[in-house]
């Protein structure tokens, strides 16, 4: 087929103006020629290949100048596509640069700020917080990350059930900070206790039935355990208790004018900045930790934004163990970014319950 049309613009070249031959004819004839030594090449090699003969020294000069023209070729179509073509990559990557990935915290403060005496997350027949609620918890938590010394940067373990309560923890450290460390409540104790010291987490959040069978021995870094549940401390290594002490004094000190939607204001300048470091469940090894930086969240809950809208007034019902990076991202950033409701079961989801 090519070598027909080949040869039809072949005639047509040669014949002049008169039967319509234009430039784009000789760049299209130019790359039909090239198709047809490709093709002329390719059924040597065959030919000799079928007969199990070797290539005559002929045949070997022959391919060599076919094979230097197809790199002629390649050369002159690398040169028009760059002519043709740079203004728009420039252009193209000009235009990528103008696009500005949004922060996650940039929505949720929003979010926030808009339905403050909305319910935010719920558990089932048990307590809701409204959005307004839940940052007044986060903010709680704050002083008390501030008593125990807990810096930018620092791991801050949380190990429990689905709840509402597992959500506002991970959303004080994130806002914090801090590096939240989930861990799944299945683990069995010595698990559990290897990834908190691994991690180096000074801060432990987790149920009483999971605390009761560790031994603070083997988590040396930690410096307060604190009940999910209530957000009383179940183990200080100092033995002051000061993180707990006129809690609601200082936090009236902290805000002597009323905590309020004006006090709604979250970091956006730490995009490349280590937010959580997630543990795989060690089917195969022992299990290992990943590092995943603000943006990689923000991606996330832009595209699921994008292409599986909620809206205000949407009410989710959490499924998956929160410590689960798609549960983390799916069933609680991105819900709450858009405003929804999330509800918790707080026990296994089965066929029964749901």
């Amino acid at each position: 087929m090519s070598k027909g049309l080949y040869r039809r613009l072949l005639t047509r070249k040669n014949r002049g103006s008169v039967t319509g031959y234009s430039r784009s004819d000789e760049n299209l004839l130019f790359i039909l020629k090239a198709l047809s030594i490709v093709d002329e090449i390719l059924s040597s090699v065959l030919v000799v290949q079928n007969k199990g003969n070797y290539f005559s020294v002929p045949q070997i000069y022959d391919l060599s100048a076919k094979l230097k023209f197809c790199i002629i070729f390649l050369s002159q179509m690398t040169k028009f596509f760059f002519a043709r073509n740079l203004s728009f990559i420039f252009a193209f990557v000009n235009a990528e640069k103008e696009v500005v990935m949004k922060h996650y915290f940039q929505s949720l403060q929003q979010v926030i700020i808009e339905n403050w005496d909305k319910k935010a997350l719920c558990n089932y027949h048990g307590i809701s917080f409204t959005f307004g609620e839940m940052f007044e918890q986060i903010k709680r938590l704050h002083i008390l990350f501030d008593l125990s010394g807990v810096r930018k940067g620092d791991k801050i373990a949380i190990c429990g059930r689905n709840r509402a309560e597992w959500g506002i923890c991970f959303l004080a450290v994130n806002f914090y900070e801090a590096v939240a460390v989930p861990v799944l409540s299945d683990f069995t104790p010595d698990n559990i206790s290897a990834i908190v010291d691994h991690s180096e987490s000074v801060l432990l959040f987790t149920d009483t039935e999971i605390w009761d069978k560790i031994d603070p021995a083997n988590i040396p870094s930690v410096r307060q355990v604190v009940n999910i549940s209530d957000f009383s401390l179940l183990f200080d290594s100092l033995k002051e208790k000061l993180a707990v002490k006129d809690s609601d004094q200082l936090f009236r000190d902290k805000y002597p004018a009323g905590f309020s939607v004006s006090d709604v204001l979250l970091p956006t300048d730490n995009d490349k900045d280590l937010a959580v470091i997630n543990y795989t469940s060690g089917s195969t090894g022992d299990p290992k930790g990943v590092m995943i930086r603000y943006e990689c969240f923000s991606a996330n809950v832009e595209y699921a934004q994008n292409n599986v809208p909620c809206h205000p007034g949407d009410r989710i019902l959490s499924i998956l163990p929160m410590a689960h990076m798609f549960g983390m991202t799916f069933e609680l950033l991105y819900p709450l970014c858009c405003g929804a409701t999330i509800n918790y079961l707080g026990k296994t989801p089965s066929p029964t319950l749901l």
